[in-house]
């Protein structure tokens, strides 16, 4: 496998920042594509009767081995977690949802491996990993006629592709990042990227949007199996920058805290929102940095503030989670994603057919916003990536994480 397969700009995600209250026996009330709920004592019986219609088969394909399963293992068990909530309530008007997975094992050749055995009564693919691997299945899955969901930001499809970016741009997230740094003060931002493709498209991104701030960049490359980022951090320094920005996941990622805290290094940190889970936060909590932002989600517009029945059909969809995998979602957990994913080619399905055309798709999905059994997905990709959707800064604290503009904690204003 390549160096491209072995970094993921993937990930980068959270679950609305409100409590999670849900038990199981939480009604997953009436929607729009959802059957109303009845008694918890028939609802068992109910939803077997009305699972009348053939199937709606739905193939995830992710990174469930290797360096970027952390990102991915979590997102097969939100979309299956969605599907037992549905099926348990009568499926999509009347149809089971069937969810096959498929494991890309963090590289290019799984992806392509993946997409030439999906199979041809699948009607939707959601599709995760990282940019090169988004970038080898979905031509494979349009000359087999499959539409391809993903929320990676560094896909960029081009319109007229099957392949469907719900998600801004991550340009559009970094430029908001150069934009509040400037108005804080901060001239000269120093951006430690991987020395490989992904890394490359961060350092393109800062090289053509700090200038047109009027924002000074250092930029620093570092191995993506690099486990020490002291000669890196001693360079960015020594040529004054004020901030810095992370654009790696994983060791070097982690590298990075150990040498700013080793450095003594005192101004914010960013790093990418898929690094901001508990399991990171305990990892460097030795060498925490007295200011950590995580970067702002770039499918925040995704997950819907949802109350009333809404809430009721999330909190049993966090429920069936728990019981999949015996753990509460994490704070930045992937779960969530793939349970909208999963929810939209539903949606999809039920709307154009159990096998869509990618012309039936494009007129049906790229008009903004889709509203799905969880709630209203917006829909930037393809033809609305115009860099101009709205993003927001939070800082991350270590215990518990807390998220949000302006908080009374943030070193930088937000707002």
């Amino acid at each position: 496998m390549g160096t491209e397969d072995t970094t993921a700009l993937a990930g980068r995600r959270r679950p609305p920042r409100r409590a999670w209250g849900a038990t199981l026996g939480t009604a997953l009330c009436a929607g729009a594509l959802l059957a109303a709920c009845g008694s918890s004592s028939s609802s068992a019986s109910s939803a077997a009767l009305k699972l009348t219609k053939a199937p709606f088969r739905i193939e995830f394909i992710g990174d469930l081995s290797g360096p970027d399963a952390e990102q991915n293992v979590p997102e097969e068990a939100g979309i299956k977690a969605w599907a037992q909530t549905v099926n348990a309530t009568g499926g999509v008007a009347g149809h089971p949802i069937d969810i096959t997975t498929c494991d890309a094992a963090s590289s290019t050749t799984g992806a392509v491996t993946c997409a030439q055995q999906v199979p041809s009564d699948v009607g939707v693919v959601v599709e995760e990993g990282v940019a090169g691997e988004l970038k080898a299945g979905p031509p494979i899955l349009q000359g087999k006629g499959k539409l391809v969901l993903t929320d990676v930001p560094t896909t960029n499809p081009a319109p007229g592709s099957n392949l469907f970016q719900v998600s801004a741009p991550l340009a559009a997230d970094m430029q908001a990042d150069i934009a509040v740094l400037k108005k804080n003060g901060i001239t000269n931002i120093g951006v430690l990227t991987t020395s490989d493709a992904t890394g490359q498209a961060v350092s393109g991104i800062f090289n053509a949007a700090a200038p047109k701030a009027g924002v000074k960049v250092e930029i620093q490359e570092i191995a993506t199996s690099a486990v020490d980022a002291t000669v890196q951090m001693s360079q960015l320094q020594a040529d004054h920058a004020q901030a810095l920005y992370v654009g790696t996941l994983g060791e070097p990622a982690v590298a990075a805290m150990q040498a700013a805290h080793t450095l003594n290094w005192s101004g914010p940190i960013f790093v990418l929102p898929a690094d901001v889970t508990q399991t990171f936060i305990q990892t460097i909590k030795t060498s925490m940095p007295s200011a950590l932002y995580g970067q702002p989600p770039s499918d925040y517009q995704l997950i819907p503030v949802l109350s009333g029945a809404p809430r009721a059909k999330f909190d049993q969809l966090e429920a069936a989670y728990k019981k999949v995998t015996g753990r509460a979602w994490d704070t930045n957990t992937q779960a969530p994603i793939t349970a909208f994913l999963g929810s939209l080619a539903a949606t999809v399905m039920q709307h154009l057919g159990a096998v869509p055309t990618l012309s039936q798709a494009e007129s049906f999905l790229l008009h903004g916003t889709v509203t799905t059994p969880l709630g209203p997905i917006g829909f930037p990709s393809p033809k609305f990536q115009d860099g101009n959707l709205p993003a927001t800064i939070g800082e991350a604290t270590a215990s518990p994480l807390q998220w949000g503009p302006c908080t009374s904690g943030a070193t930088l204003k937000t707002c």
